[in-house]
């Protein structure tokens, strides 16, 4: 795909959580992700979001 790799989902990623957290004024954010995609792992880490558990069996 051409978009891969040019971090377009760190930027679209990026503004929501920033906007959340400094412009709302949120305290926390949260998001549910399959292991399966560890790109979005990646970026969700890359942007400040910490894993904080895993669901088993849920």
């Amino acid at each position: 795909m051409p978009a891969r790799g040019r971090g377009l989902g760190t930027e679209a990623t990026r503004f929501p959580v920033d906007y959340g957290l400094v412009a709302l004024g949120l305290n926390r954010i949260s998001l549910e992700v399959y292991d399966v995609n560890p790109r979005a792992c990646h970026v969700y880490e890359k942007v400040g979001l910490v894993h904080e558990g895993t669901e088993r069996q849920a």
